[in-house]
């Protein structure tokens, strides 16, 4: 498959006082995230406290705490580039620089169609626009409530493009139908592959996803671009987009791939792994790019078992609580949480609390999820009474709950 630098189609990306301010655009935002992220992850971004948990999921014990949090930083501000990369869209901007567009023109040339592959990774919507820019006729599939959000905004943009752009739900028998005629005429056609894919996603388990192996995460991926290739009987193609250093935005195809052998099952599920490596190389070079970090339960394949304990470890573990909250050993004891490893979350009255390495999401009471926030500050055992005036049997076993799920440490007692 052609590396990023074969066959770079240079532009000025729209019109040229963009092109020439993106770097310093970058810098402002820059600025902008890192004062919002001074007091913390949760002040700058939704779910901004769900990336590191899915870091540590992805990289485990390879790279510490400090080194996860950084990371999710960076996330952040990636997350925030892509916003103001989206938003530029409305001033006509473009790409760049586009890498390995001229196989992918090759096969139009020739009345041939293509599946596109991309994922939710750098500025993605720039992927089927450059196409249609380009002149590619396409049909792209978005997810319902990015149809409601963006259609508006998004026919205004693709009306003055050279190439036809029609958008079609992510789901549903017709627009399986609609995008296999319109690529049996020779239209190309766009699929982010990892969208609402994992346990909290409409696909998740179903037959038309696989899991794979993605950044040391198990996620599943949609197996439909193979399924379209297979039956079209046309090529696959890869795509990338991405923002470098200096605040550019590229978009990296691949070689065409041809489509899945025969009418197996087990030929799309290969294809879907193959296209996966080349996916898993793109995102570690980039990996505060990908948008999969800030949506855990839209990637993962299964969340974890729940935790247990035996009725000593309970009884032993509960003691302990109780003499530190009421002695004066407490005061030096602190009740600790990892944010790069453990979160709390609370949406329609109800708590979960996330434990990112063992992808674990267990249901909690309002209490726990103020303790766990507590924690996450490192609040001295002694002041639990004072800050939570609840029956001090209770507060001692929801402490004793979150020690045995290591989703909290007493340290110091």
């Amino acid at each position: 498959m052609a590396g990023r630098g074969a066959g770079v189609m240079e532009h000025s990306g729209g019109a040229d006082l963009l092109a020439l301010a993106a770097p310093f655009r970058r810098r402002m935002i820059e600025w902008q995230m890192r004062w919002r992220m001074r007091r913390g992850l949760d002040h700058a971004a939704l779910y901004g406290g769900l990336a590191p948990l899915t870091l540590s999921a992805a990289f485990g014990d390879s790279r510490s705490s400090t080194e996860i949090m950084d990371l999710a930083r960076r996330c952040l501000l990636s997350r925030a580039l892509i916003i103001a990369d989206h938003q530029e869209l409305h001033r006509h901007a473009r790409c760049h620089a586009v890498h390995n567009l001229e196989p992918l023109a090759a096969l139009r040339r020739r009345g041939i169609g293509a599946v596109v592959c991309s994922l939710h990774l750098g500025p993605y919507f720039y992927v089927p626009l450059e196409l249609g820019a380009n002149g590619f006729d396409q049909v792209v599939f978005a997810a319902d409530r990015v149809l409601d959000r963006l259609s508006v905004p998004w026919e205004k943009i693709i009306r003055g493009l050279p190439g036809k752009v029609e958008t079609l739900p992510a789901l549903g028998t017709g627009s399986l139908i609609r995008a296999l005629r319109s690529i049996k005429a020779g239209w190309s056609t766009v699929i982010y592959m990892d969208g609402q894919t994992g346990v909290g996603g409409p696909g998740a388990g179903r037959h038309h996803t696989v899991e794979v192996d993605l950044v040391s995460l198990k996620v599943r991926l949609r197996t439909g671009p193979a399924f379209l290739a297979q039956r079209a009987g046309v090529p696959m193609v890869m795509a990338a987009a991405r923002r470098d250093a200096r605040g550019r935005r590229e978009i990296e195809f691949s070689d065409p791939i041809p489509p899945p052998a025969g009418d197996s099952s087990e030929a799309r599920t290969e294809r879907v792994r193959e296209l996966a490596t080349w996916f898993d190389a793109r995102i570690r070079r980039d990996p505060d790019q990908w948008n999969g970090w800030f949506f855990p339960l839209l990637t993962w394949t299964r969340t974890g078992a729940a935790p247990t304990a035996t009725r000593a470890e309970v009884e032993a573990t509960r003691t302990r609580i109780e003499s530190l909250i009421s002695g004066a050993e407490g005061r030096r004891a602190l009740l600790r949480a990892d944010p790069a490893k453990v979160t709390r979350l609370e949406f329609g009255g109800q708590h979960a609390l996330i434990h990112g390495p063992t992808r674990r999401v267990l249901e909690a009471t309002p209490l726990a999820g103020a303790l766990l926030g507590a924690a996450l500050r490192g609040v001295p055992m002694r002041r639990l009474p004072r800050l939570f005036p609840v029956e001090r049997g209770e507060l001692s076993l929801e402490v004793t709950r979150m020690v045995l799920a290591d989703l909290a440490t007493i340290e110091g007692g």
